[in-house]
């Protein structure tokens, strides 16, 4: 199996009662070549950085684009190493937050790594995945409205309006009138002839509020 490297970047504080336990097991994971590099940082030494990456509390660590804050057992870190090295940690963090109704920390990552919003994509169209999963994905979708990141993905929302369930396309045609680009036009029009008449009704409000955005 392919391995990808694993960054840390870790903030401590003296007198923080959690800081010296997880040091010490990223140290260890150091040792044994699980991560490939530990910066750790006295945020008392550091507070402009530690602002400017909107470090709040301590502990606090990033471990490539994911950010765990607070006491987390040696498992639990170990885990999130292991998840960084077979490149599935984004989706295992976003997964798990939306699952517990947590947007904040998916919004965050989303603003590190925009790219993740691929993984929305992947979810969209998955029924099978729980109702807060699907609910916070909405959610998020939504706060990206006239974004650029959601016109990034006007072609992948169009393609899902041809898929076989009729919510998906319902939820396609309302994100992409949620772009406010006219190049979601044309695919918000050939969903005006949908069977379905709730994809119909959604393709015609998203077609009005573009005009309404031109």
């Amino acid at each position: 199996m392919n391995t990808h490297t694993v960054k840390a970047l870790f903030f401590y504080a003296p007198g923080c009662v959690f800081c010296p336990q997880v040091h010490h097991v990223l140290e260890q994971l150091l040792a044994e070549q699980q991560l490939d590099s530990l910066d750790a940082i006295n945020i008392a030494e550091d507070t402009r950085l530690a602002e400017q990456l909107g470090v709040r509390s301590v502990p606090w660590l990033k471990l490539n684009d994911i950010v765990l804050f607070g006491q987390h057992s040696e498992a639990e870190l170990q885990r999130w190493v292991e998840l960084s090295r077979q490149g599935t940690a984004n989706e295992h963090f976003i997964l798990e937050q939306l699952e517990s109704g947590q947007l904040q920390p998916v919004e965050d990552l989303l603003a590190r790594a925009p790219g993740v919003i691929q993984l929305f994509l992947k979810y969209l169209p998955d029924m099978s995945q729980s109702i807060n999963v699907r609910l916070g994905i909405s959610a998020l979708l939504e706060g990206l409205q006239g974004t650029e990141l959601l016109a990034s993905i006007i072609n992948d929302l169009g393609t899902l309006t041809q898929s076989e369930d009729v919510q998906v396309r319902a939820d396609a045609c309302h994100y992409l009138g949620l772009s406010q680009r006219t190049s979601a036009r044309s695919f918000l029009q050939a969903a005006l002839e949908d069977e379905n008449h709730e994809v119909r009704e959604i393709a015609e409000e998203s077609l009005t509020m573009l005009s309404e955005q031109a």
